[in-house]
């Protein structure tokens, strides 16, 4: 399972925040932190596996200039 993490007090699902992606186990063992990103509402909204389960989509916001 993968899951978006925001900073703590973050209420809500806010956009332009610095999130951290990561995975879990289902049973919820073996947690791990694959990405950390600018991201938030939007980076991971539906299912976003492969059907193989061997990779997933996600967005990414692009740092202002």
């Amino acid at each position: 399972m993968v899951y978006l993490s925001y900073p703590p007090a973050t209420h809500g699902h806010p956009a332009d925040r610095d999130v951290i992606l990561r995975l879990m186990n289902p049973d919820g063992s073996e947690q791990r932190d694959l990405l950390a990103c600018r991201g938030g509402q939007g980076t991971i909204n539906v299912n976003s596996w492969a059907p193989d389960s061997q990779r997933f989509a996600f967005v990414a916001y692009p740092e202002s200039a």
